[in-house]
């Protein structure tokens, strides 16, 4: 099983705008899609979608709480659920302009005793040959020792954990000392000293259509090519996919290089949908064969 941790969830507005503008001024929006949000929810989407067991995990609240809820149970995710008093953020993204435009809510006001109360629940859920992933912010009231403190916890119970986190998050998990890390290029340079002293077991930098470049400390730096460049629709969760990549096929027994080059693959065929974090059959159909493939 794969355990997609996410402690600040969101529910995700996509809308593709319209070049023309309606009655005075109006902006319209010709496609609208929303879908559950957060980096960890994300990453558990695409995990189903190519085919591996997966439950996501999360802080949910008020009525945004209960249809991100509500949709990944819909769409054959489980979930382990812990309830908070404020309502779960949203999250908006626009498509067709010129850029890409983000709006990030920052999050419910969320206390320790929630977090380590669903803790306790996930740890006594999962079993030796789980893997985990911790993905995304942090909400409000929970310091970023809280990172630290569930791979702690969950490390001598599973087999693998990865942290995908920014910030001060990122560099009390790189302490904690899970097997993978997942930063891109401004998350790592910002640790500073931080990336110098031991932590994760393999350190992994995205840098978005360039693919990414990994190493096993304390060896050197290897580098991973995207596939040949495709029409980018939206680049919304490419990271996220490529980390359930990774996961899917670590899950089935490919190496962790491996396993980082089928993750590129599928992190480059997410990046052509209109959806967040989302891919076509054909891509599912495509990593699955390559996964045989590599397995014999």
């Amino acid at each position: 099983m794969i355990w997609c941790v996410g402690l600040n969830p969101a529910w995700d507005v996509t809308m593709q705008i319209a070049p023309e503008r309606g009655p005075e001024g109006v902006r319209i929006a010709d496609w609208t899609e929303a879908t559950p949000g957060g980096k960890a929810n994300n990453v558990a989407r695409v995990v189903h979608q190519l085919g591996e067991g997966v439950t996501a995990v999360g802080l949910y609240g008020g009525t945004t709480g209960a249809l991100v809820q509500q949709s990944l149970t819909l769409s054959g995710i489980p979930l382990l659920v812990g309830a908070i008093d404020e309502p779960t953020r949203i999250c908006l993204t626009e498509l067709g302009g010129p850029r890409r435009r983000e709006v990030r809510g920052r999050g419910p006001s969320v206390g320790l005793r929630d977090a380590d109360g669903l803790l306790d629940r996930l740890v006594a859920a999962v079993g030796p040959g789980d893997l985990v992933a911790l993905s995304g912010s942090l909400p409000p009231g929970l310091p970023a020792r809280t990172v630290a403190a569930w791979i702690t916890a969950l490390r001598p119970r599973v087999r693998f954990i990865a942290l995908d986190a920014a910030g001060a998050a990122l560099t009390a998990g790189w302490a904690a000392r899970p097997d993978l890390v997942v930063p891109n290029q401004a998350e790592y340079r910002a640790l500073g000293p931080t990336g110098d002293i031991p932590g994760p077991a393999w350190v992994v930098v995205t840098r978005g259509a360039a693919g990414l470049s990994w190493r096993n400390p304390p060896g050197r730096w290897h580098r991973v090519l995207s596939p040949p460049a495709q029409a980018v629709v939206n680049a919304t969760g490419a990271g996220d996919a490529l980390l359930g990549g990774v996961l899917a096929a670590l899950a089935r027994g490919a190496s962790v290089p491996d396993a980082l080059q089928l993750g590129v693959a599928v992190a480059a065929a997410s990046v052509s949908m209109r959806g967040v974090a989302v891919l076509s059959e054909r891509a599912g159909r495509d990593f699955r064969q390559a996964l045989r493939d590599l397995l014999g």
